[in-house]
């Protein structure tokens, strides 16, 4: 699978530590791209109908990083992280597992503290 392109978020779950899935609170706009040079960045903004957002709530509204990707199979790929919106991340080699169905990429991994899953649709 190739996975260069651009997608868009279409869906994104929280999955808790007993497999309680859950989504986001409000809504949420994402962007992701692969280029042919393995460069990789993602972006997430999120909208809250939330009055009073904690300090660490408002940190999660606006999600970013770029990097570097590696394809480790069929199945994962890595994002190594070069600069992001949480600086703590900088350096971080994300795994991911992925799949494809249709224009539809599915990825898994490790989020800021859960597992997440997003779904992305590919632009034609």
């Amino acid at each position: 699978m190739d996975l260069v392109g651009k997608y868009k978020l279409v869906d994104y779950s929280i999955i808790n530590e007993n497999g309680k899935v859950s989504k986001w609170e409000g809504t949420q706009e994402g962007e992701l791209e692969y280029t042919k040079d393995f460069g990789v960045s993602v972006k997430i903004v999120r909208k809250s109908t939330k009055a009073n957002l904690s300090e660490v709530e408002k940190k999660k509204m606006n999600l970013w990083y770029e990097g570097v990707y590696e394809v480790i199979s069929s199945q994962q790929v890595s994002h190594t992280i070069s600069s992001a919106s949480d600086y703590n991340r900088i350096g971080e080699k994300l795994i991911r597992n992925y799949f494809v169905e249709s224009n539809l990429l599915v990825i898994s991994g490790k989020g800021l503290s859960l597992q997440v899953e997003l779904i992305w649709e590919k632009n034609a």
